[in-house]
């Protein structure tokens, strides 16, 4: 068996250290990417909801169609009743 040389050794860790970079990079734009979906989806959810005139809950008010609330025409993405406004991602489902 042949001895391999100093800079056979480098080379290896270099080029594992590399792929060790690249995969670890791979992972946290994968779990950055699920999370940023996972968010709109259920945006999207909410929304969805509120336009088939479910109950919401935003800061501890029930918020629906039936209860005065519309889509702010000032705002993208917010509900207002002319008093209170809340935006619709910070709220959930009933």
């Amino acid at each position: 068996m042949e001895k391999e040389s100093v800079n056979e050794v480098k080379e290896k860790k270099l080029f594992f250290s590399m792929i060790r970079a690249i995969v670890l990079a791979v992972i946290i734009f994968s779990f950055i990417f699920t999370i940023q979906r996972n968010g709109i989806i259920e945006k999207e959810n909410l929304i969805n909801a509120f336009n088939s005139s479910e109950q919401i809950v935003c800061s501890s008010k029930i918020v629906s169609l039936n209860n005065g609330f519309k889509f702010d025409e000032k705002r993208e993405n917010y509900v207002t009743n002319g008093v209170d406004i809340f935006l619709i991602s910070k709220c959930t489902l009933k």
